[in-house]
């Protein structure tokens, strides 16, 4: 075994040494150091259990929103509506899936329901937040912190910090369908033949992803500001926001590719894969939020460690 461990050592050496020449914004921190601290961390903080618990709450949360959001839709005044998202529905999910649930969601939307559609908004946001609470213990264990709020004052803020994740995904959806009509009126409208299918597909592209990046990241900011007990020390903008939008956009993407692939599994399969996926998706978001929030931790501790060090050897050199 030590064998191995020498082995794999002398490997490490150079990746070592090349690390420790990379240094971060303020030219002191070794990236190396961070690394090395955020593995350490990553097993200490039992990061992988906090998101287990994050994604948990998160999925109990997605049931009663979708009743929620089915029975709002016969109070949104544009026609059709119902009719194109039976369709989007129908393109989505697996045919077996679609046609067992499309008797119920066309019976839901077909009519107003204001009690269930309470009791929906209810059950999916006190769920949801749940979930943010759980993030935010995740931050202060993390950051080796006591929580001294009061549990409304955690509460409320948890809300308000929900609201703002729910409203990034709804504008994110917005924006990319309003991006993807305005480029097909542009197409259909070129008289001068500028734009064809390959710079369209581009355009739509571009615009998902730029307008996905800054959501996830305005949003992932705001959460890792105002979710734990201690914000003064952290910048908004933060190297862990930028690495989690950025994985978050990933994940994301292969989760669309996970479900444009449906049609390939068998029945049975392919229902118990959808919440599979789903579960899965909010797993891997859940710990890449955390895990953002710890480099940002890393980041910090190491700097502080640092610049201790250098304060006692200035007082070593000032005392001789």
């Amino acid at each position: 075994m030590n064998k191995y461990k020498r082995r794999l050592f002398r490997k490490l050496v150079p990746i070592k040494q090349k690390l420790s020449r990379i240094h971060l914004r303020d030219g002191q921190t070794p990236l190396w150091l961070v690394l090395k601290k955020l593995i350490e961390e990553i097993d200490k903080d039992d990061l992988g259990p906090s998101a287990n618990a994050v994604a948990f709450s998160f999925t109990l949360s997605v049931f009663p929103s979708i009743i929620f959001l089915f029975t709002l839709i016969p109070y949104i005044p544009v026609e059709h509506l119902d009719t194109q998202i039976l369709e989007l529905m129908g393109q989505v999910l697996p045919a077996s899936v679609y046609k067992e649930l499309s008797a119920t969601i066309i019976d839901i939307v077909s009519r107003p329901r204001s009690g269930l559609l309470s009791l929906g908004f209810v059950l999916a946001f006190y769920a949801a937040t749940n979930g943010m609470m759980s993030l935010m213990g995740a931050f202060n264990r993390a950051y080796r912190t006591i929580d001294r709020r009061s549990f409304l004052k955690t509460r409320l803020i948890a809300t308000g910090l929900t609201g703002l994740l729910v409203f990034a995904l709804v504008m994110a959806v917005v924006v990319v369908i309003i991006g993807n009509v305005v480029l097909k009126w542009l197409v259909n409208h070129d008289a001068w033949g500028l734009l064809n299918d390959d710079v369209s597909l581009f355009l739509i592209s571009g615009l998902q992803y730029g307008v996905t990046f800054a959501l996830f990241f305005v949003a992932i900011s705001i959460i890792y500001y105002w979710g734990p007990a201690i914000h003064k020390r952290w910048r908004f903008f933060s190297t862990g926001s930028v690495t989690a939008a950025v994985l978050c956009i990933l994940v994301t993407h292969f989760f669309s590719y996970y479900i444009s692939n449906f049609a390939s599994y068998n029945r049975l399969y392919g229902s118990i894969g959808t919440l599979i996926g789903l579960m899965l998706w909010f797993f891997l978001l859940s710990f890449i939020i955390l895990l953002g929030f710890e480099i940002n931790a890393c980041i910090d501790e190491v700097q502080r460690d640092i610049h201790a060090k250098i304060k006692r050897r200035e007082r070593k050199t000032q005392s001789t």
